[in-house]
């Protein structure tokens, strides 16, 4: 039977006998492994990317503990604050008068007790600015957390005076 097929015609069934071959090999095992393989890059890229978000977790604890050093200090009387701020003021000897001292206000969750001291400078742009900058740099009790500017005429000297609010924060972990 082969004795009567030409050659050419041999290599022409031989080499489509070879495709078809390679195509169901291809879909029976290649196909199969390649698949394998690129699903194996993506499971490795994912736990990368797990691995890479524990890592940022932990860095975020880190920080979180840190931020809870760098807040504020904790006090048994939160009072006392007030008084580091009034004490810092005078061992400073800046040209500022304090105009006004607010009571000690007290937020709480289920985190934190934040206490939040207001204290009203009286004084000269520069001093006024000195003073909020060494405050918030040297004060290690609290930390400013807003501050304002503002102008009040004295009617009796006629001269406009230059006040700046300071609200203190600190914070308690519970």
């Amino acid at each position: 039977m082969l004795k009567n097929i030409s050659n050419k015609r041999k290599f022409y069934v031989l080499i489509a006998l070879i495709s078809l071959l390679s195509i169901l090999g291809y879909q029976k095992s290649f196909n199969d492994t390649i698949s394998m393989v690129s699903n194996y890059y993506e499971s490795k890229e994912k736990i990368n990317s797990v691995q890479k978000t524990d890592e940022q977790i932990a860095n975020l604890i880190d920080s979180l503990k840190g931020l809870d050093i760098r807040i504020g200090k904790n006090f048994e009387n939160p009072d006392l604050v007030q008084n580091e701020i009034l004490e810092f003021l005078s061992r400073q000897n800046f040209d500022v008068k304090i105009s006004k001292i607010g009571s000690v206000h007290l937020f709480k969750d289920e985190f934190f007790s934040i206490y939040t001291n207001t204290i009203t400078l009286k004084g000269g742009y520069n001093d006024l600015a000195l003073a909020l900058y060494t405050l918030e740099n040297n004060f290690e009790y609290a930390k400013v957390a807003s501050l304002k500017l503002f102008t009040i005429r004295n009617s009796r000297t006629r001269k406009t005076e230059l006040y700046n609010t300071l609200i203190f924060q600190n914070y308690e972990k519970k």
